[in-house]
């Protein structure tokens, strides 16, 4: 009987290839729909932009995934296209949205090759999508949100605030394979995310921690209070910036 290889957990390195069989499995299965965080908290999180950005012209999504802010986006009336590398996601998002006089389509995207014309977008949003990219597939990526934003044009990025990767790490019982359940690659702070986006060729409008708070809007204020009773982290961070 042949002996049975020892076990060992090994730490997954996320290439292209496996971001997007990643998100194509989650993009195309309705049951993890709950649990995306531009669903649950993509209200909130579009109605703190819009204290800083008007909605005016095309909106370009980087990052659209199944196009939850997408969604919100064309039902306030705003042209809106949706760009992400999943082709199963954005599948689902061109399903539900046929139709809809504002949504503008969506476009397969290679990470750093973003199949747009240069100065095209009003705004480009970031939503929770840099915490998943290393590094050159970073830049490559804000390399292209910048080329493809107007002179004068907004970019709004969001991101959690300071996470502890580790917390949410789970490991394959078969293989071994240990990665983080989000898909998460870097943590991100206020300073760190400021001084990328300067470095890029933005102006920082603002960059600060905050809370998107999924619960209704009535019930937001005495969410807020709750952290600041407790004097515990804001979770998210918020930047916006404008094209130099």
């Amino acid at each position: 009987m042949k002996a049975e290889k020892e076990f060992r957990p090994w730490r997954l390195n996320w290439t292209p290839k496996h971001i997007e069989r990643f998100w194509d499995w989650w993009g195309g299965n309705s049951a993890l729909s709950k649990h995306y965080f531009s669903k649950r908290n993509g209200k909130a999180i579009l109605d703190q932009i819009s204290h800083y950005v008007r909605f005016l012209g095309t909106v370009i999504d980087l990052g659209a995934g199944p196009g939850y802010i997408v969604d919100i986006l064309i039902n306030r009336g705003v042209k809106t296209l949706a760009v992400d590398t999943s082709a199963e996601s954005l599948a689902v998002l061109e399903r539900r949205m046929a139709g809809f006089s504002n949504f503008l389509g969506t476009k397969v995207s290679k990470i750093d090759a973003v199949p747009i014309d240069d100065d095209q977008a009003a705004v480009v949003l970031l939503i929770e999508t840099i915490e998943h990219l290393g590094k050159d597939a970073l830049d490559g990526l804000l390399g292209e949100a910048y080329r493809i934003t107007k002179r004068g044009g907004w970019i709004a990025v969001t991101t959690p605030n300071d996470e502890k990767l580790d917390e949410l790490e789970t490991m394959c019982p078969d293989c071994g394979c240990v990665y983080h359940y989000y898909q998460h690659m870097r943590s991100w702070s206020k300073t760190s995310l400021e001084q990328y986006m300067n470095a890029v060729g933005f102006n920082t409008v603002v960059c600060k921690p905050t809370l998107f708070s999924h619960h209704p809007y009535i019930l937001q204020p005495f969410h807020r209070l709750a952290y600041a009773v407790l004097g515990a982290k804001l979770p998210h961070l918020l930047y916006i910036g404008k094209k130099k």
